[in-house]
């Protein structure tokens, strides 16, 4: 049994995850993997390399199809992409030849939609994320950090109401992905989407998390569930909170201790 110290959340789950199954030929990636999320929650997956978060968050939004176990996003049973999700990737995969706001743009323009109607929604994005002064440079002309804040405000431009997040900042630098932390915790207090992020940091974890889900070793199963009750927002200054400390070291040892069985 998954240890649990965290409050309930049934009662008001936007992502119920029950059950999940994944077998890629004779490796099972996930075993009987059960979680919810609620409306608005910031939830955070760690857990080693392999042990099937990735395809846990692609299973989710609909991308893949699970080999057991069910999936509901508001209510509605997963069976396909989910037309409210969208995904963040460890790397921005921006278009070289767009504009920062026209990369923002690019999601309404796949979707069909008039770009122009969403111009204003990506200036305040643009504006969230602290470049509103890069509206018009190319991805070359950004730097990494910055070109995975515009890779943010893409995703949110159709205001998602499910925001999977895929170790977005695992290829930057210590003191540029906490500083992007921080830029995101900025964003969602502003925008409420229901996020699920994933990510090999306990800093980054307790950070921004509403809870953390500890993952096991492959077969990936939930060994634990911890709640974060820090105030909001957090602050460089809280990193040496006693209590953040403290949610540190029980995520740590919570790693650790099934990690290491």
């Amino acid at each position: 049994m998954p240890k649990s110290i965290t409050s309930d959340t049934s009662q008001d789950a936007a992502l119920v995850v029950d059950g999940l199954s994944q077998v890629f030929q004779s490796v099972t990636a996930l075993d009987q993997l059960s979680f919810e999320a609620r409306d608005r929650e910031f939830l955070t997956i760690v857990g080693p390399s392999g042990c099937g978060k990735s395809t846990t968050l692609r299973l989710i939004a609909g991308l893949n199809t699970p080999t057991g176990g069910l999936i509901t996003v508001h209510g509605q049973t997963v069976k396909g992409p989910v037309p409210g999700a969208a995904m963040v990737f460890q790397s921005p995969v921006l278009l070289p030849w767009r504009r920062t706001m026209d990369n923002i743009l690019f999601t309404a323009e796949m979707r069909g939609l008039n770009p122009d109607t969403y111009r204003k929604q990506a200036q305040v994005l643009l504006q969230l994320a602290g470049l509103e002064t890069f509206e018009n440079s190319f991805p070359h002309e950004l730097s990494g950090g910055m070109q995975q804040r515009v890779s943010i405000c893409r995703a949110l431009l159709l205001d998602p109401t499910l925001l999977l997040m895929d170790e977005p900042f695992g290829a930057l630098d210590v003191i540029t992905r906490e500083n992007l932390g921080f830029r995101l915790q900025r964003i969602w207090m502003e925008t409420m989407n229901t996020v699920v992020f994933v990510t090999h940091s306990i800093t980054e974890a307790v950070l921004l998390s509403d809870r953390v889900i500890i993952m096991s070793p492959r077969p990936g199963r939930v060994q634990a569930t911890i709640d974060i009750d820090l105030p909001r927002p957090r602050t460089t200054a809280m990193l040496q909170d006693s209590r953040f400390l403290e949610l540190s070291v029980v995520i740590r040892k919570e790693m650790e201790t099934e990690w290491s069985e």
